[in-house]
């Protein structure tokens, strides 16, 4: 949670919408770009952002000057990469069978110290219902809205955890009593940034179901353009989103999430 909060103050979340007809009545199209940052809140901790980039196409069932709240479906396509990088030495057993010698045997971090990472490539479509506060919009210009919805997401993860040889990395050089911000920077320097290896999983599924929520607010620019900054979280229905079975989640429905904090 405090990722959350830290990420809501440090980076405001912004999607730019583009409408087809003017900002009062009902029935109107709306197409919008957006661009920002995402990252995820999983087995693997991360301090790390990736670059995400969507597009949404929305139609505004009611849009006018006398409802209080205005109504909204919208359909997303949003593109993105988060990454993982664990600052403690793994001391679980290894889900994830790139690693630990079943797939291959001279890649076998069972009895070894390890630090795990991820990449995790995704696309996300998804259909959002959203309730905004109509007479603030059109009386002025101020735009605020919540939504909530569901999709599919397909994505694929990949770890860095192999050299240019393919051979295993020594994490037993390093020194495990630094602080936080310097062990990550020690590990990342016994790494080399490829990440070769992709998940491989009896249980992966790299096609799951993904409830979303979000909010946004923002402002009319000028008739049929307005900028309004975002924030969504996105649930996929997989506890391999970020490439291992680390630890048991409660509750059972939310399992990794991800988020995207557009502008």
């Amino acid at each position: 949670m405090k990722k959350i909060y830290s990420i809501g103050l440090l980076l405001i979340f912004s999607q730019l919408l583009f409408s087809q007809n003017t900002s009062t009545g009902i029935g109107r199209w709306k197409l919008g770009v957006n661009v920002g940052g995402t990252f995820q809140s999983a087995d693997i901790s991360t301090k790390l952002f990736g670059l995400g980039y969507g597009a949404t196409l929305e139609y505004a069932f009611i849009e006018n000057t006398h409802s209080p709240f205005g109504f909204s479906l919208r359909g997303q396509f949003l593109q993105g990469k988060t990454y993982g990088h664990h600052n403690q030495l793994n001391n679980n057993s290894i889900s994830n069978n790139a690693i630990n010698g079943i797939q291959n045997s001279l890649i076998d971090y069972s009895n070894l110290p390890l630090y795990l990472n991820n990449r995790t490539s995704f696309n996300e479509f998804s259909l959002e219902a959203m309730l905004k506060l109509d007479n603030l919009y059109q009386k002025k210009g101020i735009l605020f809205y919540l939504y909530v919805g569901g999709g599919f997401t397909n994505y694929i993860v990949e770890t860095d955890q192999t050299d240019g040889s393919g051979k295993t990395y020594d994490y037993s050089l390093i020194n495990h009593s630094l602080n936080k911000k310097e062990l990550i920077k020690q590990i990342k320097s016994v790494q080399d940034g490829n990440y070769e290896t992709e998940l491989i999983n009896p249980n992966y599924n790299p096609f799951v179901f993904t409830p979303t929520v979000g909010m946004g607010f923002g402002f009319r620019v000028l008739p049929g353009f307005d900028i309004a900054f975002e924030h969504k979280i996105s649930a996929p229905q997989s506890d391999l989103f970020d490439g291992q079975v680390y630890k048991n989640k409660t509750p059972e429905f939310i399992k990794d999430i991800y988020h995207y904090s557009s502008i």
